[in-house]
């Protein structure tokens, strides 16, 4: 497949959502294009730089050793789960499932944040994808957070 570049228009109107959701988030650094964005139609994925001294401050959750590690060796981790620097129990306990959906429920809100921005841009900053039925609006969604020193 050809690799090919996010219009400039378009990338301006991520650029606006994600200003927006700083605002909210404030451990959101700033954002890219996945990998593999440019292979799906409906839905714009993006990964998420977070500072995780302030993702820290906004969560009540010891943090992992290991990953801390990585930080302090300069390291950007990345990972789909927004707290893997935090510790989340042992495997399937109670506190393991709450940690989970909790790191869920939050990416989620992040998401659907961008997604409310995302709805009131002007349609020329907006990605669309077509159909039988007419154009559509494509969604954002974080594939992956990627978490700075």
């Amino acid at each position: 497949m050809e690799n090919k570049e996010l219009p400039d228009n378009q990338r301006k109107g991520i650029e606006v959502v994600v200003k927006a959701a700083k605002k909210v988030y404030p451990f959101i650094i700033d954002w890219q294009l996945t990998d593999t964005w440019e292979k799906y139609e409906t839905t714009l994925y993006i990964d998420l730089f977070l500072d995780v001294e302030k993702l820290a401050e906004q969560v009540d959750l010891k943090r992992a050793g290991y990953f801390f590690s990585r930080l302090e060796r300069g390291e950007e981790v990345k990972s789909a789960a927004l707290f893997a620097p935090f510790e989340w129990g042992d495997y399937g306990s109670e506190e393991f499932e709450k940690t989970s959906q909790e790191s869920f429920d939050l990416a989620t809100q992040i998401s659907k944040t961008m997604n409310q921005a995302y709805d009131f841009l002007p349609d020329d900053l907006k990605r669309f994808w077509q159909t039988l039925s007419g154009k559509h609006e494509c969604r954002i969604k974080v594939d992956y957070f990627i978490f700075r020193p």
